[in-house]
């Protein structure tokens, strides 16, 4: 019972500690029809965010990548910080 205990719990702080934060630097922000957005560059993390878009050549990727985040966030953020999802 007490080993079961013991890697139930290695278990859980291994979970835990393996977690990462995909952060960005934000590069610009937007309002678009009452929705708001984070702009920042897409080679920050370029594995996470491919070129979904069709009319660019699938060797290029986007150079902005996006993000909606809610209004609280929008505002108490600035252009240059990092943010972290």
């Amino acid at each position: 019972m007490k080993l079961k205990s013991v890697v139930a719990l290695f278990l859980i702080i291994f979970y835990s500690c393996s977690r990462e934060d995909d952060c960005f630097t934000i590069t610009e922000k937007r309002v678009i029809d009452g929705k708001y957005y984070f702009y920042f560059d897409a080679q920050d993390r370029s594995d996470a965010y491919p070129n979904n878009n069709p009319g660019l050549d699938s060797g290029y990727p986007d150079r902005y990548g996006s993000g909606q985040v809610d209004k609280e966030t929008f505002e108490s953020t600035n252009v240059g910080d990092k943010y972290c999802e």
